[in-house]
């Protein structure tokens, strides 16, 4: 991990971005900033741009237009390297073809700071445990990733992603495929690393878990930031009407 002084500070940012695929417009003049330490909910309606807004935010998208910043610089200043130890992204889905251990992928956390060939030390060790005991999969750290339910896969995802010790997460609908037991634990889990100074972004489909739980909210309509701010300014009558089509009652 890259320690960052914590304060008040914006940690990442787009600055007019916009996003096109095969000349279709994903993402239009879309501009946010992301303060140390918060905990942001993207939300929106299917194909409102949400998921590929994450991936811009993580690099792993190339904005058509406009820029990206993290830490007050921009992409091309950091490393690969630096990057990974900064930013650690869970997508929405995750696709595995080969029959991994359960601690394997976790310990696939660790590779930005491990050197070509390099062997797991004790503390990339200890952060891999720690990792799997905060998603509660210890007891299957030696199981086949391809026999786990879905809500085991996701938490094993889950683990690899805490098991980078990244300072800023970004995390693409993280409860799918949990049940209500372990949504409440995720909740619990994202709440603690926010209180230790680490900055969370998730999408989200549940606007009453952003509304109680969440810093500010980034409301998406059609691939440009209808709103966004605390909960109680984002979530009104006015938004679910306009943006979901829905008659809301707050």
């Amino acid at each position: 991990m890259i320690v960052m002084e914590q304060s008040e500070k914006v940690v990442l940012s787009l600055e007019k971005v916009h996003y096109s695929v095969a000349g279709k417009r994903i993402l239009s003049d879309v501009s946010i900033d992301v303060t140390c330490g918060t905990w942001v909910a993207v939300l929106g309606p299917n194909g409102s741009g949400k998921s590929t807004l994450l991936r811009v935010l993580a690099g792993l998208l190339p904005p058509t237009a406009g820029r990206v910043g993290l830490h007050g610089k921009y992409w091309s200043e950091w490393s690969r390297r630096e990057r990974a130890q900064i930013i650690a992204f869970l997508p929405q889905r995750t696709d595995l073809s080969f029959p991994f251990a359960v601690r394997d992928i976790v310990a696939m956390g660790r590779v930005p700071y491990l050197a070509r060939w390099q062997s797991e030390s004790r503390a990339d060790g200890q952060a891999v445990d720690d990792a799997m005991l905060m998603t509660q999969i210890s007891e299957i750290a030696s199981r086949n990733v391809l026999t786990l339910s879905g809500g085991e896969y996701q938490r094993v995802m889950l683990a690899r992603v805490i098991a980078q010790e990244a300072d800023i997460l970004l995390l693409d609908e993280p409860n799918t495929a949990l049940d209500l037991q372990h949504q409440f634990i995720l909740t619990d889990l994202l709440e603690s690393l926010v209180g230790r100074g680490i900055t969370v972004v998730t999408v989200l489909h549940d606007p009453n878990l952003a509304a109680n739980k969440c810093d500010s909210l980034i409301l998406l309509d059609e691939g440009r930031v209808y709103a966004s701010g605390i909960p109680s300014q984002v979530l009104t009558i006015e938004a679910f009407r306009s943006v979901f089509g829905v008659e809301a009652v707050l």
